[in-house]
């Protein structure tokens, strides 16, 4: 169970539009089911119109959900993991809690630390991850990544190499393992982390994949799962996969048909100091609630298909309209 913690390095949720990541950290409180499978998945195909079949998945009884806090540079988390801004806590409902530090900027993401039990790595040359929005096709290059680690009582240092690719995209279905089943199209997020451990002399290796499926209407992250390996005749040679399936987006859409998808529409995106929408006639709109990245809601509206937003910071947003069906969410860029 150590190890599984080490997953978490490359599971933030994002948004999409497209074939394009909008977005790196989810909204807070969505919520996973952690699944296992009858068979071994294969997930190594590659770029356009690839066909994801995964229909043996099994629920473990577990879930997990992710949960935000801003950070300021004199609160202790920045002192401990310099230039932090946000940190991001996944916990289970084994009450295991896994905390990823992380620095954003003019929307570019950096991880600066991990920690859970007796694991830490602080990263001195930080975990570039991407500038977003981050397209189809493209990549970080393998950025530099270095810093200090301590587990299982042993610390020293660790050096290697951190690569994100928007490798793949296509159609992905999925069975059922408690928020219904899938079948969707989706764009895959490759993150590949490769590290040497060293006390003094080098104890160890650890190699981490992870690969993420963004649905590309909604923006949810549907399925993610992570292989670590860690090799080392002092830390222990350990392996691992950990696999998660979406059951909960706080902005679902899922209660609503295509047709009632397809309408509601932003007239312009990105947008100005005014965010106008188009909606199917027979929905009733409660009231209009726009959030940040991070899903702080920053405005609430009632009921209207125009709102002023030139108090908005330039950055990425969602729109959600509560309605008397449900709630339908969009993406949008405030310029």
């Amino acid at each position: 169970m150590k190890t599984k913690l080490l997953h978490l390095l490359f599971l933030m949720p994002i948004c999409l539009s497209g074939q394009s990541i909008n977005q790196f950290f989810s909204l807070p409180s969505t919520q996973y089911a952690v699944v296992t499978t009858s068979t071994t998945l294969d997930q190594s195909a590659k770029g356009e119109n690839v066909n994801w079949v995964f229909n043996n998945l099994i629920a473990s009884g577990t879930t997990s959900t992710d949960a935000y806090k801003d950070i300021s540079p004199s609160d202790p988390e920045a002192i401990a993991f310099p230039f932090t801004n946000i940190l991001l806590t996944t916990t289970d409902t084994s009450t295991e809690e896994i905390k990823l530090y992380a620095l954003e900027a003019a929307n570019v993401v950096d991880v600066t630390g991990l920690e859970q039990m007796d694991l830490t790595l602080q990263y001195s040359d930080l975990g570039f991850v991407g500038t977003f929005p981050y397209a189809y096709n493209t990549s970080n290059n393998g950025n530099s990544i270095s810093g200090n680690f301590a587990y299982s009582g042993v610390s020293g240092t660790f050096t290697g190499t951190m690569t994100t690719t928007v490798d793949a995209y296509g159609a992905l279905s999925m069975n059922d393992v408690g928020g219904g089943a899938y079948s969707g199209t989706v764009t895959r997020l490759e993150l590949i982390q490769q590290v040497e451990l060293f006390v003094g002399i080098k104890v160890g290796d650890l190699t981490q994949t992870s690969y993420h499926y963004y649905d590309n209407s909604s923006g949810d992250l549907v399925f993610r799962t992570t292989n670590v390996e860690v090799t080392s005749g002092i830390i222990g040679n350990q392996s691992f996969t950990i696999m998660e399936s979406l059951i909960m987006s706080p902005l679902s859409t899922d209660s609503f048909d295509s047709q009632t998808l397809a309408g509601f529409r932003l007239k312009m995106n990105p947008v100005g100091n005014e965010l106008s929408f188009y909606l199917n006639e027979s929905l009733k709109v409660h009231e209009v609630l726009i959030y940040d990245i991070q899903g702080r809601l920053v405005l609430k509206r009632p009921a209207t298909h125009t709102i002023q937003v030139n108090q908005l910071k330039s950055g990425w947003y969602h729109i959600a309209l509560r309605t008397d069906q449900g709630v339908l969410s969009k993406t949008f860029i405030k310029k």
